[in-house]
């Protein structure tokens, strides 16, 4: 969901950024999951972004929950944080 920044139901909202990578130089609003469940997914990912003259940081050396994880900042300067899919579950 994406709002204005200007708009009531925006400002509202909690600004807890639970589930979201702090220490940016930017303020993270939004998280994406891209389809690809491993490293190397993310990386290519990252890598077509960079193509397209984005500006990105590398992966994180962490996992969040099991997530691999990037971020960047929009034109706008909104940060955003984009995570691989959800992991391979171990067969019990």
């Amino acid at each position: 969901m994406l709002l204005s920044k200007n708009d009531e139901v925006a400002s509202s909202l909690s600004s807890s950024h639970l589930g979201q990578r702090g220490g940016a130089s930017f303020n993270e609003r939004l998280d994406l999951m891209i389809d690809g469940k491993s490293r190397s997914d993310l990386e290519l990912y990252r890598a077509t972004l960079m193509e397209k003259g984005l500006s990105v940081d590398a992966i994180a050396q962490d996992k969040f929950f099991g997530h691999e994880y990037f971020q960047l900042a929009d034109p706008d300067g909104n940060g955003i944080t984009v995570y691989s899919s959800h992991t391979d579950q171990l067969s019990a």
